[in-house]
């Protein structure tokens, strides 16, 4: 699997890449690990560190909330772009397109 791992313990977190953020990376997926109860701004907040890059084009300035034309899916079925959504245990975090979410 292509992605990075941070070292400080919390849950793990798949987050799958897709259209410019995979282009922009190189990257199909990296690997979190965040607090437990952790929402989609907390797991963008660590993005945009980990991925510089995807500020402006998929995360917004604030470095917690998705750029305009940027959508998450929280379980492969339900696509959200408030930064306050929890992320369901066990499910990967998909980062795409809006136009890609149908």
């Amino acid at each position: 699997m292509d992605g990075m791992k941070a070292s400080d313990g919390g849950v793990p977190l798949r987050v799958e890449l897709y259209g410019i953020a995979r282009l922009r990376t190189g990257r199909d997926a990296v690997v979190l690990c965040l607090p437990a109860g952790a929402t989609l701004g907390d797991a963008i907040a660590q993005l945009a560190d980990l991925l510089p890059e995807l500020v402006g084009p998929v995360f917004a300035a604030d470095r917690r909330s998705l750029a305009a034309g940027s959508i998450a899916s929280l379980d492969g079925r339900e696509f959200t772009r408030d930064p306050a959504s929890s992320l369901p245990a066990g499910k990967p975090l998909l980062l795409m397109p809006a136009s890609a979410g149908g």
